[in-house]
């Protein structure tokens, strides 16, 4: 009878013991899963993703830059063919964006200085929570932004093109029109010179 409650303590100690390890296992998994959905640091992530990006774009040959003629908001029109021999810096971002508004200065600030590359932003009216065109535009008159043109993708085909799957995203296109990388996340001013130094 001793033997028999030992065997069933043991048993039973064993088996709270199994229900502890994968519970705190399961929290581990939350945990780490709601860090990466979640994170708001994008200076880290924007990091860790140019890396990832470098790596990638360095292992394999470079794919031309899906093509594009978009009308500004502006009125004039942007082909990305006439910037051959030029570097571009293309930002895809949404009026609803937080981290995009909040970067939407830096990018100002490379648009009227930065001689090095040309750069340029893409919204998509009426496509992915983005307001309609006439919203957008009477939005963004308010913003008081004068250099950098924001190219209305109307419906997101260019936007869907370049797979753009979340907001802001960064698209570097080389001088021969080649699309160098692209890297999701905010980036900093600093953090896109230095992507800009490696694409030739």
């Amino acid at each position: 009878m001793k033997v028999y409650l030992k065997d069933m303590w043991k048993w039973r100690n064993g088996s709270i013991m199994k229900k502890k390890v994968l519970s705190i296992i399961m929290m581990l998994l939350v945990a780490v899963t709601a860090t990466a959905c979640g994170s708001t640091d994008s200076k880290s992530s924007a990091s860790k993703s140019s890396k990832t990006s470098k790596k990638s774009s360095e292992s394999s040959d470079k794919l031309e830059a899906p093509h594009f003629t978009l009308k500004g908001i502006d009125g004039k029109e942007y082909d990305l063919s006439k910037y051959k021999g030029k570097k571009v810096y293309i930002k895809f971002w949404a009026s609803w964006c937080q981290p995009c508004l909040k970067s939407l200065p830096h990018t100002e600030k490379l648009a009227k200085e930065e001689k090095g590359f040309v750069t340029l932003t893409v919204v998509a009216p009426g496509f992915g929570g983005e307001k309609p065109l006439d919203q957008f535009k009477s939005w963004y008159a308010k913003q008081g932004y004068k250099h950098m043109p924001v190219l209305l993708d109307e419906g997101g085909k260019i936007t869907a093109r370049y797979n753009v799957r979340s907001y802001p995203t960064n698209a570097f296109v080389n001088s021969k029109g080649e699309l160098h990388e692209m890297i999701p996340g905010a980036m900093t001013e600093e953090q896109i010179k230095d992507v800009m130094k490696d694409v030739k």
